[in-house]
C-alpha cells in the first residue's frame, strides 16, 4: 500500500461538526495498541482544502490498564465568521478492557467546556465544569450492550480481517451527556480512490444517529481513510503534513452543510409550502406545523406552522404534560433564580402567548448570534455571556419558558436563506391544546413555512441527531 496508512496495531481511530470530530477521535483512539506509546496524526479535509489535523496515542499504566489520549484541531468559516475548534479526550482503560474514566475538554470561540465521566457499576457519574458553574448528573449504562468509547474495536481485533456482520455497542457523548447506540457494519470489500490512486479497502459503515460515518480499512484493519458527513475526510499523514492548517477562508462550513432547493423560494413565507426530499435517511415529525407522507421515493412535506393563539391562558399551559416542565443538563429550569428570572420578564401576563413573546424578545434582545462558538454550553454560562449560536438560543429560551412551568421542546430543522436551507434550533411550547414555534434569533413572533421540522424533544433527542446526509430537495408547491 503506498498512501500513508496506520497499522491496525497501532491505530485506534460545530455543531454537527463537533459530533463527527468527536466520533473520529473515539474511532482514532479505538484501534491503538498496547505497544509503546506512539503518537499518531490524520489531516482533516473538506474536498482537497486542508482544515484540521488530529493526534492520538495509547499508554500503558502501571496496573496493566492504559490512558488513550487524542486531540482534534479544526480552523475554518461557518457563516462568514471564523471558527476555531479544539478537542481533546482522555479515556481510562482497566486491565480487563473496562473503561473506568472518560475526560473531554471542548474549546471553541474562547469557551471551554470540560467533562469528566466516572463509571461505577452500570452508571457514569458525570460532572462537567464550564467557566466558573460545575454541574453533576448521572447516566445509566444499558446493561444489555457492550459500553465501549471505540465502535470499531467489535469489528477489529489484533492483527486479523474485520470481523462479518453487525455489531451495536453504546459510548458516552460528553457533549450530549448521555449515551449514545451506535450499529457497526461490515460492507465487504469497496475499490475506493486516495491520494495514491484506486485501492482495494474494507468499508465499514458506522451507523451513528449523531454523525454517520464511513471508515475504510485495509485486510488487516489499517486505516485508509474515514467519511464523514458533509463530505468531510480524514487521512493518516505525518505530524508535519498534519500541522498544516492553512485559512481556508474561501470554505463555509455553513454553507457545505446546506441543503440547496431545486430552484428559489418566491412564495409568501406565511403560506403553506410543500417540498419532497429524496435520500432521507430519517423520519421527520408529522404534526400541526407539518404533514409528512411518503409517495414512491420521496418524501414530501408540506409546511403551515400554527399562529400563536393569544387567548390562551397561562393556566391552561401548566395543565399540559409534565415531562416537558422538567429540568435537564444544562436547562436548569428548577433553579430558584432562573425562575425569579422568568417570572421577572413575564411579570402579570397572564396569556401564555404573549408571555412566551415576553421571554422570546428577552431572549432575542439580550443575545448576540455567534456562529463562532462550538461547544454546548449550559443556560447560565449562555445567559451570562450574552452571545451563541441558535442552539445556545433555544436552550436558554427554553429553559425560560420551562421556568415558567410551560411546556417545552427544543427542535432542531432547516431554516431558508439565500438560497439554501441551513440548519437552525428554536422551541415550542404548549398553549393548551397545540404546540407553538418561537425563534429567538429572528425579531417577528412565530415561525414561516420557512421552518421544517427535523428532530424534537429533549437536548438528546433534538440535537443528537439531526443531519439530513446527502438529502436533496425540490420546490413541490408555493402559495402566494
Amino acid at each position: 500500500m503506498n498512501e500513508t496508512s496506520i497499522p491496525r496495531e497501532t491505530f485506534r481511530i460545530s455543531h454537527r461538526l463537533r459530533w463527527f470530530v468527536a466520533l473520529v477521535v473515539v474511532l482514532s483512539a479505538s484501534l491503538a495498541g498496547g505497544e509503546p506509546s506512539e503518537r499518531h496524526w490524520l489531516g482533516l479535509f473538506v474536498g482537497e482544502s486542508r482544515i484540521g489535523y488530529a493526534w492520538y496515542e495509547d499508554r500503558a499504566t502501571e496496573s496493566g490498564g492504559k490512558l488513550i489520549l487524542s486531540e482534534t484541531v479544526i480552523k475554518g468559516t461557518v457563516l462568514g465568521q471564523s471558527l476555531s475548534l479544539s478537542s481533546s479526550t482522555r479515556t481510562a482503560i482497566d486491565r480487563n478492557g473496562e473503561i473506568l474514566t472518560i475526560e473531554s475538554e471542548n474549546e471553541s470561540g474562547d469557551r471551554t467546556v470540560v467533562v469528566r465521566a466516572t463509571r461505577s457499576g452500570n452508571r457514569l457519574q458525570v460532572e462537567r465544569n464550564q467557566g466558573d458553574q460545575i454541574n453533576s448528573s448521572t447516566v445509566d449504562i444499558d446493561p444489555s450492550l457492550p459500553f465501549t468509547q471505540d465502535p470499531l474495536e467489535s469489528l477489529i481485533r489484533d492483527d486479523r480481517p474485520p470481523l462479518l456482520g453487525t455489531r451495536q455497542v453504546q459510548t458516552f457523548d460528553p457533549n450530549l451527556l448521555d449515551m449514545v447506540t451506535v450499529e457497526v457494519i461490515n460492507q465487504g470489500e469497496k475499490q475506493i480512490e486516495t491520494v495514491s490512486g484506486t485501492v482495494t479497502a474494507i468499508e465499514i459503515e458506522i451507523k451513528d444517529p449523531r454523525s454517520p460515518t464511513l471508515a475504510y480499512v485495509s485486510a488487516k484493519g489499517d486505516l485508509i481513510k474515514i467519511i464523514g458527513p458533509l463530505g468531510i475526510e480524514f487521512r493518516p499523514e505525518s505530524e508535519s503534513q498534519a500541522r498544516r492548517i492553512g485559512e481556508n477562508t474561501e470554505i463555509d462550513l455553513a454553507d457545505r452543510g446546506s441543503i440547496v432547493p431545486d430552484r428559489p423560494l418566491i412564495g409568501n413565507p406565511h403560506a403553506p409550502l410543500t417540498i419532497a426530499f429524496r435520500g432521507l435517511d430519517r423520519l421527520l415529525p408529522s404534526d400541526g406545523h407539518q404533514t409528512v407522507e411518503t409517495r414512491d421515493d420521496e418524501t414530501l412535506v408540506t409546511i403551515h406552522p400554527v399562529p400563536i393563539d393569544f387567548s390562551k391562558t397561562l393556566s391552561e399551559a401548566r395543565r399540559g404534560p409534565d415531562e416537558w416542565k422538567r429540568a435537564e443538563p444544562r436547562m436548569p429550569s428548577d433553579d430558584p433564580l432562573v425562575r425569579e428570572e422568568a417570572a421577572k420578564i413575564i411579570g402579570l401576563e397572564s396569556k401564555v402567548g404573549r408571555a412566551v413573546e415576553l421571554l422570546r424578545l428577552a431572549v432575542h434582545h439580550r443575545m448576540r448570534v455567534n456562529a463562532g462558538i462550538g461547544v454546548l454550553r449550559e443556560f447560565d454560562e449562555i445567559w451570562s455571556s450574552s452571545e451563541g449560536v441558535c442552539r445556545d438560543h433555544a436552550i436558554a429560551l427554553g429553559t425560560l419558558i420551562r421556568a415558567v412551568d410551560i411546556p417545552t421542546r427544543l427542535v432542531s430543522g432547516l431554516i431558508y436563506a439565500n438560497g439554501r436551507f441551513y440548519y437552525h434550533a428554536w422551541v415550542e411550547y404548549w398553549n393548551g391544546s397545540d404546540w407553538i414555534g418561537a425563534d429567538s434569533t429572528r425579531p417577528a413572533p412565530g415561525l414561516t413555512s420557512h421552518h421544517i421540522k427535523v428532530g424534537q424533544g429533549t437536548i438528546v433527542q433534538a440535537y443528537g441527531g439531526f443531519l439530513l446526509n446527502g438529502a436533496t430537495m425540490r420546490v413541490v408547491k408555493e402559495s402566494q
